[in-house]
């Protein structure tokens, strides 16, 4: 589903600090000290000290933009990117998550390619994969009327569970947006309709059940070994709604992948500061 009706602060700040880094609009003062030689050593100090802070910062924005590690997929520029020709709902990705942006860039390049999706490297067993629905692989698919790589966090959320549990690779992201879609299980106005979880995951060979996202249950529903799917609020994952998936628990805190957002899936998180956010959630399960 589309997330982001407005504007959204958690990601506006960093991409702010950016391009204020970009555009030179911060701007440094230099004291001026009298007094014979020591001015000579001040100066050449002064100019050494600025050479490596511009090139920590160099360093810096050719890594990331804001806080995070992005991957392969992910902002490899440090280039303002012109996307005034580029579809309209991708100018609004591009402005309103900045961890996008090389997928809003490529879009012209890659929307025709006939891709092979791997799943190489992507962990199965032990380890939740973490399916971003603006990967180029799947991303430029339609789903909902638009891009995947905007509303297909309902599917990447199946995608992860199912891969995680099962290993099976009719849980690659790509197939799981054509099976979504073919079911008809995005509603307009709404997204992808919670019957994706229950009933589509039945037909994949899970079983969904339904609890009360309390921290006990979630808890214990994580302890036997199942998966959590939830729909979230407006709040820390989106300003309106959006699907993510809670998948373990230590030392208090929550692990959570969210298809949208490198940067919050690296973070953990205490239950206090989500539990309110959370409006229905699934454990989440092989059948059988």
């Amino acid at each position: 589903m589309k997330l982001f009706k407005k504007e959204d602060d958690f990601y506006s700040a960093p991409l702010n600090d950016f391009e204020e880094l970009l555009h030179g609009k911060k701007k440094q003062s230099n004291p001026v000290i009298k007094g014979g030689s020591m001015v000579l050593y001040l100066t050449v100090a002064v100019a050494v000290l600025a050479c490596v802070v511009m090139i920590a910062l160099d360093l810096s924005g050719k890594t990331a933009l804001g806080t995070g590690t992005p991957g392969a997929s992910d902002v490899q520029t440090t280039e303002p990117i012109d996307v005034s020709s580029h579809p309209e709902s991708l100018q609004k990705l591009y402005r309103e998550n900045f961890e996008a942006a090389d997928f809003v860039a490529s879009y012209f390049e890659e929307k025709d390619k006939n891709k092979k999706v791997s799943l190489k490297g992507y962990q199965k067993g032990d380890d939740m994969p973490l399916f971003l629905q603006w990967d180029k692989q799947w991303g430029y698919m339609q789903y909902g009327g638009d891009f995947a790589g905007i509303t297909a966090d309902g599917p990447m959320c199946m995608a992860m569970v199912g891969y995680h549990l099962t290993g099976d690779e009719k849980f690659s992201p790509d197939k799981i947006i054509t099976f979504a879609a073919e079911n008809n299980y995005y509603k307009e106005g709404f997204g992808t309709h919670p019957a994706f979880i229950t009933a589509g995951g039945a037909s994949l060979g899970l079983s969904a059940i339904q609890i009360t996202p309390s921290s006990e249950n979630i808890i214990a529903s994580l302890q036997s070994g199942s998966s959590i799917i939830c729909y979230m609020g407006p709040g820390t994952f989106a300003t309106v709604s959006r699907y993510v998936v809670i998948h373990g628990y230590e030392n208090g805190y929550l692990k959570i992948n969210d298809p949208n957002s490198r940067i919050n899936s690296e973070k953990q998180w205490l239950f206090t500061d989500i539990g309110e956010q959370i409006k229905g959630a699934w454990s989440v399960s092989v059948d059988g």
